[in-house]
């Protein structure tokens, strides 16, 4: 039971990889936006480049009007 709690967590904090998994998209097409100043900025936290998962969604949500 406590395994089938912990697989339901989902992270606040997203990596790269796992922000392009979520849109299905490559690395420098994320990257490229973030350029471009079409997706969020991503947030530096201990050495690592995060997406806040929020702020993800929110864009996503966006796109489908």
């Amino acid at each position: 039971m406590a395994a089938a709690a912990y697989s339901s967590i989902q992270p606040l904090l997203l990596r790269n990889t796992q922000v392009t998994l979520m849109l299905g998209v490559h690395r420098n097409k994320v990257w490229n936006r973030v350029r471009a100043g079409k997706f969020p900025t991503p947030i530096k936290w201990e050495g690592m480049t995060v997406w806040h998962r929020k702020d993800v969604e929110n864009f996503v949500e966006a796109l489908a009007g």
